[in-house]
């Protein structure tokens, strides 16, 4: 993230304000999200955003990147947790659940920035699929540990299945956002959990 302009010190917490416009992009996407709604949640002048971060487009790949380091990267360490990878594995599998079944749910950044910019922008493309790769190898590196410790069949495809995984959380974080039922996430992962043991 660009620096203040020289001479122009912040009086803000830059931190704070990029939790509060990270909120309101989760909440609304890129295109609903003006200027004036983010500096009303920022607490800040449109001045003082502009020398801070630059422009709109710029805070919302900077909150991107917050997300990633605050959400995507604390998935992979609940995965890396000593003790059982499986059991890491199905505890992250069922918190996302519980997440998406919550009734203020956003689903996910990344997802929805993934379904509102599709391939487009080639830019916030490339940023979303190096976050997807993140996620793919997380649950790979789970999946790794849990075939060496034995919990899961030797034939196991660890990479296919862990980007079966990444797939099966986008689904998930779009289903707690569109608001479907808390029946059909549980089937969804009841079946996920039934596969992973058959190998």
């Amino acid at each position: 993230m660009p620096d203040a302009r020289r001479g122009r010190p912040r009086e803000f917490d830059t931190d704070a304000a990029l939790e509060a416009a990270m909120q309101v992009f989760w909440k609304q996407g890129y295109e609903a999200t003006s200027v004036g709604q983010l500096c009303d949640a920022m607490g800040i002048a449109r001045q003082s955003m502009y020398d801070w971060v630059g422009d709109k487009r710029a805070l919302f790949i900077a909150s991107i990147d917050r997300y990633r380091q605050l959400w995507i990267c604390g998935m992979r360490d609940m995965l890396s947790l000593e003790g059982s990878p499986l059991g890491n594995l199905r505890h992250c599998l069922h918190a996302m659940a519980d997440y998406a079944k919550k009734p203020d749910c956003d689903g996910c950044l990344v997802t929805n920035t993934a379904n509102e910019f599709g391939t487009g922008d080639e830019e916030i493309a490339s940023l979303v699929g190096s976050i997807d790769e993140f996620i793919i190898d997380a649950f790979t590196q789970v999946l790794d540990r849990a075939k060496a410790e034995g919990e899961i069949p030797e034939g196991v495809d660890t990479r296919s299945t862990g980007a079966a995984l990444a797939v099966l959380r986008n689904g998930m974080m779009v289903a707690g956002r569109s608001g479907q039922s808390h029946e059909s996430i549980d089937r969804t992962l009841d079946l996920i959990e039934a596969l992973l043991k058959m190998g």
